[in-house]
């Protein structure tokens, strides 16, 4: 059977995250709406047909259809006819997954269409595909052609780059956003999380060597201190009582403090959930002025409760860094 393939791109770019470290995508497939006469069934035989050609995919992780179906019971969400974009990406977090799956099934001038919408569960990008055959021909035949398609852009990640900037590496991305704002000499700075881990505080923050990672990246020099002292001025600051800058902090330009904690948030069969929350405010240390602020909330999924709230941790703290670093460093610049 002789397909046309059509791309379209549907850009709601509401955040950059990179998803691209993950070694595999999550990809979870909905219901599709069946539009075609007397063919209800359509729209979950094309789920399940697609569901089972991806499973063959290497590099992506399909939700098995017994945890959507708890998902949805779980969220008490109602999946007949037409679902809200919100409630897809409620689902898709919920599961864990990086990418939700849907779309409609229609008949129009005696060809079958079957469109395809792929949402980023953290970005909230979309981009569609709709493959056309004959109407009167096995719907299978061109489930099998649009597993294919997808596969392709799934694994490459291909939302489009220009407004996706989350396939490049934190890293680069930062520099880019340095080298366009002009930013030419990089601060000494401090990193000081304090990190509550699933049901403790840690002596070691995931949060703080992961920005310690990206700024030496970058080139920033890093100050390391994890002497009490440093812990109890850190503490006083976020309680306004600004005490004496500690020995260890001396040469030190900018200072990010913050708190970070990761929760246990579900378990959909053999895969934790967890949240990470994280806030950070960069300070000036020579006059005490707040040049940058933010927080995010991430989400993480793995066999064990542990190393979900580990990856949750991380991506906040990735997340977190593109925008809060990048004020950070052109502020200092400006305002030296």
């Amino acid at each position: 059977m002789k397909n046309r393939l059509y791309w379209c791109l549907l850009v709601l770019c509401l955040a950059c995250v990179d998803i691209s470290a993950h070694a595999e995508v999550s990809v979870a497939v909905l219901k599709y709406d069946s539009r075609v006469p007397d063919k209800p069934q359509f729209g979950q035989m094309v789920a399940d047909f697609l569901m089972a050609n991806l499973s063959a995919k290497e590099g992506l992780n399909i939700v098995d259809r017994v945890d959507i179906d708890a998902a949805i019971g779980e969220l008490k969400l109602n999946l007949t006819g037409i679902v809200a974009a919100k409630d897809k990406v409620k689902i898709g977090n919920f599961l864990g997954a990086d990418i939700m799956l849907t779309g409609n099934i229609f008949i129009l001038d005696k060809n079958i269409y079957i469109s395809t919408r792929a949402i980023n569960t953290e970005t909230g990008l979309v981009k569609a595909i709709v493959s056309i055959g004959k109407a009167d021909e096995d719907i299978s035949s061109l489930v099998n052609t649009l597993a294919d398609d997808l596969t392709g852009f799934l694994k490459k990640e291909s939302f489009d780059p220009k407004q996706a900037e989350y396939i490049k590496n934190t890293v680069d991305i930062i520099k880019d956003v340095l080298v366009q704002a002009g930013v030419t000499h990089l601060p000494t700075v401090a990193v000081i999380i304090k990190e509550r881990q699933i049901d403790r505080y840690a002596d070691y923050s995931i949060a703080q060597a992961e920005l310690e990672r990206i700024l030496i990246g970058i080139g920033a020099k890093v100050v390391k201190s994890e002497s009490n002292e440093v812990k109890t001025w850190a503490r006083d600051y976020r309680l306004n009582r600004c005490g004496q800058i500690p020995k260890d902090l001396s040469g030190v330009d900018i200072v990010l403090i913050g708190e970070a904690v990761s929760e246990f948030c579900s378990r959909m069969k053999s895969l934790a959930i967890c949240n990470a929350r994280l806030e950070i405010m960069a300070i000036r240390l020579k006059d005490s002025k707040v040049l940058a602020s933010g927080k995010t909330i991430r989400k993480g999924t793995e066999l064990t409760v542990n190393v979900a709230g580990k990856i949750a941790m991380e991506k906040a703290a990735d997340f977190l860094s593109k925008t809060l670093l990048c004020d950070t460093l052109k502020n200092w610049q400006n305002f030296k």
